[in-house]
């Protein structure tokens, strides 16, 4: 006897008496899972201490914004680790869910940190008077919180509205899989990203646009000796927005490129639901890698800010020049 459709989209996958369906053999996957939490952290812990340290957060407000999303990045790798204690086959659904919460909320609030450093940057550029009226301290302390408060609206929408809980409680049916499959597109892919590209490409325009201002100034200006103090902050501040600006670019491409491969999975699952366990650990399999991507973006985006600040590159030229002789000095002969 034929299905309905109706039966099918609600056909068992995954159910208690089949196994835990998050288990997987692949070492290598367990490895690069503990590997992505452990490089994340120790990366991630050197530009927040030296963000704080020498007081760097304090300098611009982009300065604060950046240093919330290296911590929400710091707490993700912490995080990250749980995701290989899962794959070894703890069915403790638990842990399982506690991994799944906290990672994405450290994830979106890095997100929400890109989104607010890409916000202080357009009304910068775009109200530069009204720019200290509307961005205060306390505006400042206000979106920070914002941002780590913000994510709980996804988790309480994941555990209630699409009852996500059953991916961890190893009780899946396809009309599940669809619908957690769906959301991961929408809160990872399709919403924030072109929300983020639209901003960072309105504000490339305006800083082109700045920039041409400025040159003509600049040219403007050049017979008069008074203004050539004042002119060369300006350009100074205007470089230092504009470096900003092209590292929140590398840090969007980044985030793009590590998302395409899990988003192109999740699509095939909606599209061709498994129907059988076997089917479904290797949907597993291909998610594993492609979450494991994802999860690089903790070791990409402190590698990035690595070469893009100035004090924390000069923190590793610094550590690499004690552990390597200078040129020409050979060690001692015993």
């Amino acid at each position: 006897m034929a299905m309905t459709m109706d039966e099918e989209s609600h056909e068992i996958v995954a159910s208690k008496d089949q196994g835990y369906w998050l288990t997987t053999d692949s070492t290598f996957l367990i490895v690069l899972a503990c590997l992505v939490s452990v490089v994340g952290v120790l990366l991630n812990l050197i530009i927040a201490c030296i963000l704080t340290r020498e007081r760097i957060w304090q300098e611009a407000n982009r300065n604060a914004f950046l240093l919330n999303m290296i911590v929400a990045n710091l707490f993700g790798a912490m995080n990250f680790g749980m995701y290989a204690v899962v794959l070894m086959g703890s069915d403790n659904s638990l842990i399982c869910m506690f991994f799944i919460y906290t990672i994405q909320w450290t994830y979106q609030t890095s997100w929400f940190s890109l989104m607010l450093q890409m916000l202080d940057q357009y009304l910068c550029i775009e109200w530069p008077l009204k720019y200290p009226i509307w961005m205060t301290d306390a505006a400042i302390k206000a979106l920070i919180v914002t941002s780590w408060i913000l994510p709980s609206v996804h988790s309480v929408v994941f555990k209630w509205g699409i009852d996500g809980e059953a991916f961890c409680a190893n009780q899946l049916d396809n009309e599940q899989i669809r619908q957690i499959g769906l959301y991961i597109i929408m809160t990872i892919f399709v919403i924030p990203l072109p929300i983020a590209t639209t901003i960072n490409l309105r504000i490339l325009i305006l800083a082109k646009r700045r920039a041409s201002e400025v040159a003509v100034i600049r040219v403007a200006s050049s017979s008069r000796p008074a203004n050539d103090q004042r002119l060369m902050v300006s350009l100074r501040v205007f470089k230092q927005i504009w470096r900003s600006i092209l590292t929140a670019t590398i840090v969007v491409g980044t985030l793009v490129l590590t998302l395409l491969p899990t988003t192109a999975i999740v699509i095939d699952s909606i599209v061709n639901p498994p129907t059988a366990l076997h089917q479904l650990k290797i949907k597993l399999l291909q998610f594993s890698i492609g979450f494991v991507i994802v999860g690089a973006t903790f070791i990409a985006c402190p590698l990035i800010y690595s070469l893009r600040v100035a004090q924390v590159k000069k923190f590793y030229l610094g550590a690499w020049r004690k552990v390597t002789p200078p040129c020409g000095v050979r060690g001692s002969d015993y």
